[in-house]
């Protein structure tokens, strides 16, 4: 017997590397540089925190920077349980970050006071958000809609950016057309020059650097998708 399920608010990391087709490094990449912000469910307690000025000698005027509520005793904890936003990933390698801080809005403003940022008693990774954590629709939605308005508002055409794996594909279709040599230098070489010379018969402005420059990548794509 078929069921109908209702529609879930969210996807798992792994639904959204399927749903946009991308590999998982994709994914990564924008959630360490806060394009996206992804979700756990939290149910624990955690301190609130609020932007204040940063008075610190560093700091520029005006400039902001979070801090702990402490002006009651017993106001600066609070237990949580829900789904929250992580905020401020903190890079820790080329594909790794970790998160301290939580919000129940996925992009709160600095501009306002008391909008409930918490902080975590402990250190959540990237690796938490793959295995236990989601992105909840609205804000796929928003990501979408912003890299749409950008690419829109740039004059480019709405085609999204190739992923990595689908960049090692079109590196290894090029290989393959591409003629063999006994020696990796040779095959860049004999290559890249014919290319060159195609591209001037053909009024093609693409410099020799640049074209050995991809297929410099060449034997390394192919080599991947070897079984």
């Amino acid at each position: 017997m078929a069921i109908t399920f209702s529609d879930r608010q969210y996807l798992r990391f792994h639904e959204l590397q399927t749903y946009w087709k991308c590999t998982a490094d994709d994914i990564r990449d924008v959630v360490i540089s806060s394009q996206l912000k992804p979700s756990l469910y939290v149910d624990e307690e955690c301190m609130v925190l609020q932007w204040c000025e940063d008075d610190s000698e560093s700091a520029s005027p005006g400039s902001l920077t979070l801090e702990p509520v402490m002006q009651h005793e017993g106001d600066a904890i609070e237990s949580i349980s829900g789904w929250m936003y992580l905020q401020e990933p903190w890079t820790t390698g080329p594909f790794s970050c970790c998160f301290h801080t939580i919000s129940l809005l996925a992009h709160p403003p600095k501009e306002l006071f008391g909008i409930g940022l918490l902080r975590f008693a402990r250190e959540i990774s990237l690796a938490d958000v793959e295995a236990s954590g989601a992105f909840m629709k609205t804000e796929i939605l928003r990501f979408e809609q912003a890299r749409r308005s950008a690419k829109e508002s740039s004059g480019s055409t709405l085609v999204d950016e190739p992923s990595v794996k689908q960049k090692n594909s079109m590196l290894t279709i090029i290989g393959l057309l591409l003629s063999e040599a006994t020696h990796e230098n040779d095959w860049i070489n004999e290559n890249a020059n014919r290319i060159k010379a195609t591209s001037e018969k053909r009024n093609v402005s693409i410099s020799l650097n640049t074209v050995k420059t991809f297929l410099k990548q060449v034997p390394d794509a192919v080599a991947g998708k070897k079984q």
